[in-house]
């Protein structure tokens, strides 16, 4: 049996919230803590900061968690593995930093300052607009459908720029990384093939990790975005009736114990 690997996001997919900063389910760490006996691991691929990781993990630790993840894929961009901390991958790290940096700088100079009408017109509620990064918080999903479909309009002309979105958050990625592209750097670096890869998401920055085309095996629980489940489908995945994080493991599940 070869050793598999299950990449997990975080938030709609594994956590609860009796914690301010969110917790691993009690039954994931359950779940998490066989894996070692069915030659697997685990790694989370969330688009929270490595911070934020690094605590959730933590917390799962004094929880019972015994199965560190074997990497932290942080804000759809950067690899972490683990060692006796976490430690960042180079070069890949610094040169995604560098698209990065590049990318949110071309955005903020666009002529006419199109993102500075955005806001004025559409009002979000909170951004974030930094040299790594261009975000909006949107008060309602109709607002964010439309804050999403104008500002992939105004970027047209930036071919790296990809609007990407986390529940009522509309951000800007670049097209050269994004969850699918760390996972499969991860993958090569550990000599996972894709069938030995499972990929659970729920929301649409997690649709590159789920088409299929990284690793062969994605699902997603019930409580997914409508283009997640469109994107499991098309995968022939895993769609589970369970919301997270229920769903998750019997996603995970299936996969063990199915090859």
């Amino acid at each position: 049996m070869n050793e598999r690997l299950v990449s997990l996001d975080l938030d709609g997919t594994i956590l609860v919230y009796d914690d301010p900063g969110g917790r691993l389910s009690p039954e994931v760490i359950k779940a998490l803590n066989k894996f070692p006996d069915l030659r697997a691991h685990w790694c989370i691929n969330s688009g929270r900061t490595l911070e934020d990781q690094e605590q959730i993990v933590a917390r799962a630790r004094r929880d019972g968690l015994e199965l560190s993840p074997c990497a932290l894929l942080v804000r759809e961009s950067m690899i972490y593995q683990y060692g006796e901390n976490f430690q960042g991958l180079e070069p890949w790290n610094s040169r995604a930093i560098e698209k990065i940096l590049d990318l949110h700088r071309r955005v903020r100079a666009l002529p006419g300052d199109p993102i500075g009408q955005l806001i004025k017109e559409h009002k979000p509620t909170d951004l974030l607009t930094t040299d790594s990064a261009t975000s909006f918080l949107l008060g309602d999903a109709d607002r964010a459908n439309r804050f999403q479909s104008a500002l992939k309009q105004h970027l047209t002309c930036v071919p790296e720029a990809l609007i990407s979105r986390n529940n009522l958050w509309v951000f800007v990625l670049h097209r050269d990384l994004g969850k699918g592209e760390i996972l499969r750097v991860l993958m090569e670096i550990l000599g996972f093939s894709d069938n030995d890869v499972l990929a659970v998401g729920d929301n649409d920055n997690d649709i590159d990790m789920l088409t299929g085309a990284v690793c062969r095996y994605v699902g997603c629980p019930a409580n997914s975005t409508h283009a997640v489940k469109e994107t499991v489908r098309r995968a022939n995945g895993r769609i589970s009736t369970l919301e997270a994080p229920a769903g998750t493991i019997e996603i995970m599940d299936q996969f063990l114990r199915a090859i």
